[in-house]
């Protein structure tokens, strides 16, 4: 298990590919729901790892976020890409250009 400077458990590095219930937990309370823009799904979510586990991405908090079954098919079989957000809880998405997607100027 790892921790942050102030001894708050934040993942579990390269351990396992699966993050541990607590770690679910705590990226339930801080992205609340899908992190797609707009996207308000609550339920059935999957932790996605930003930096793919398969390359070398880690298991911790701050490599993970919550995404909907259709958000998560984005990332993985259309190449779009996402980074964790300034707020948290939210995330920047990229199309498979590379430019960020904006809701307010076109849905996917």
């Amino acid at each position: 298990m790892l921790h942050n400077d102030v001894g708050q458990a934040v993942g579990i590095g390269r351990a396992s590919r699966e993050p541990p219930r607590w770690l679910r937990r705590q990226l339930k309370y801080r992205d609340g729901r899908c992190t797609f823009p707009g996207c308000d799904f609550k339920m059935f979510l999957h932790p996605h790892h930003i930096k793919h586990w398969i390359k070398g991405g880690e298991t911790n908090l701050d490599n993970l976020m919550l995404v909907c079954t259709f958000h998560h098919k984005l990332l993985h079989e259309y190449r779009w890409s996402v980074e964790l957000g300034d707020v948290p809880g939210t995330a920047k998405w990229f199309r498979p250009d590379g430019t960020p997607y904006d809701p307010a100027r076109a849905s996917p």
